[in-house]
């Protein structure tokens, strides 16, 4: 027997977690910011207990360069 309920409450900090993840991997995308700028960025104005709920600097930042690999997006070399 299957009960389809969920037994939980919805977290809203999850959620606003999620969708910083996100906006760091569409900024990573459409802009050549250097990857620390993105994760300073994306990580400011970002309350408590939505922090708690991110992953680590180190997995940010691996996450906006597989990102950039997926979309051939490297931030170009300046020619001058």
């Amino acid at each position: 027997m299957h009960n389809d309920k969920h037994n939980h409450v919805p977290d809203a900090a999850d959620l606003s977690a999620r969708r910083v993840i996100q906006n760091t991997k569409d900024t990573a995308i459409n802009t050549q910011l250097a990857t620390n700028n993105i994760i300073a960025q994306s990580s400011t104005g970002v309350s408590q207990a939505t922090a708690v709920h991110l992953p680590s600097t180190t997995s940010m930042a691996r996450t906006i360069q597989r990102t950039r690999q997926a979309t051939s997006q490297a931030p170009a070399v300046p020619l001058s």
